[in-house]
């Protein structure tokens, strides 16, 4: 009798499993054009530039981003934050696309939220079936799911590559993505393209490498050349403008790069964010750090001993144990300050400062979602 029950349970449980994939296979047939968004930097941007590229030039596109919060943009041009009440899981993907069906979409836009190799596989080659799937870069980051080099993480990376699919690569990194490369899909690399764009705190090859790709897909979609170009400028002014939140009557600026998760990246926006300051200013290093990211904040200890040899440190989050230990042993001239909890370091800037501080927040958006929202309020 038991047994029965288990099976009746299992029969049910296939036949909607089945029911779902079907209705899966549906939407995706329907939908011509679906771009998948992979690499370690610049995907929710990427997202995002596509998302307003293809809506404005005819296209009725959903997208999707995973960034710092999972937020869905719709053909009308707004957005909603998505609701998880569970970790996020790549099957949150397929409930996503059926919702979108009701909107008809030409073109759906994904950022590829997986990193493990075995999930990465089953979100573009089960759940996505892209037509279109190009990598930002390759970043040495997410070690402890993605590998610990940077050959290991383009291995990981190209477990998302589909058959019968175009794939966008950086060109600088296309012959080490040679030996994944499928006789049945379509291949082409795309250079940095300098843009004419200055910011106040992206370096410029970021902005390349980001346009490099945008121009390439755009002439690819027979997007017009200036739309594209206009899209491009108003995102990244977007995004220069937010890093920065000034708190004059305080005595400090404050730049936000908890999103920015490897030391490459980071030494180049603040070296471009010292050129732009000018004056030296007293610098303070608030590093965020997560428990399930051991290697990051390894990887950030070196970063700072590099960067910031005589900046006082601010250490948060989860993690800290693993820099404690390796202040510890190595100890060196910076003043090490360990605090707990985003309210107690929203009180801490509340003080201000005597002297001129530039404060930089590092390492991990997770957790500190409190702390921004007292930022962006003015404290």
């Amino acid at each position: 009798m038991i047994l029965n029950y288990y099976l009746i349970i299992t029969a049910f449980i296939v036949l909607l499993l089945a029911i779902e994939y079907l209705w899966l296979h549906r939407v995706l047939n329907k939908i011509p054009l679906r771009i998948l968004i992979n690499g370690t930097r610049g995907k929710t941007t990427t997202v995002r530039i596509l998302h307003k590229l293809l809506n404005q030039s005819g296209r009725v596109t959903c997208s999707k981003t995973t960034g710092d919060e999972p937020l869905l943009l719709l053909p009308d041009g707004g957005s909603r934050l998505m609701k998880r009440f569970a970790p996020a899981n790549i099957r949150e993907n397929i409930s996503v696309l059926m919702k979108w069906e009701k909107y008809r979409p030409d073109a759906v836009v994904m950022e590829c939220m997986a990193l493990q190799p075995e999930t990465q596989h089953i979100l573009s080659g089960r759940i996505f079936k892209p037509t279109y799937l190009a990598v930002t870069n390759v970043k040495v980051d997410h070690q402890e799911v993605m590998g610990m080099s940077r050959q290991e993480i383009i291995r990981s990376i190209s477990k998302s590559f589909y058959g019968h699919c175009r794939h966008f690569l950086p060109e600088q990194l296309a012959d080490a993505f040679t030996h994944t490369k499928n006789k049945n899909s379509q291949y082409y690399s795309y250079p940095n393209i300098p843009h004419p764009l200055q910011l106040h705190h992206i370096p410029d090859d970021i902005i390349a490498e980001s346009w490099g790709l945008i121009r390439t897909l755009s002439d690819s979609l027979e997007i017009n050349p200036e739309l594209a170009d206009s899209i491009f400028r108003e995102e990244w002014l977007q995004t220069d403008a937010s890093i920065k939140l000034s708190f004059s009557r305080l005595n400090f600026h404050f730049y936000n790069l908890f999103s920015v998760n490897d030391g490459e990246t980071a030494g180049k926006i603040v070296h471009k964010i010292r050129e732009s300051t000018g004056t030296p200013v007293q610098e303070i290093v608030l590093l965020n750090t997560r428990s399930d990211r051991p290697l990051r904040s390894v990887q950030f200890y070196t970063f700072l001993k590099e960067n910031f040899p005589l900046a006082d440190i601010w250490i948060t989050g989860t993690g800290q144990f693993i820099l404690r230990r390796l202040f510890r042993e190595n100890p060196n001239k910076n003043k090490i300050y360990y605090i707990n909890g985003n309210n107690k370091l929203a009180e801490l800037l509340r003080r201000g400062f005597d002297h001129p501080r530039c404060i930089y927040g590092m390492a991990n958006h997770k957790g500190t979602e409190s702390l921004l929202s007292q930022l962006r309020a003015g404290l």
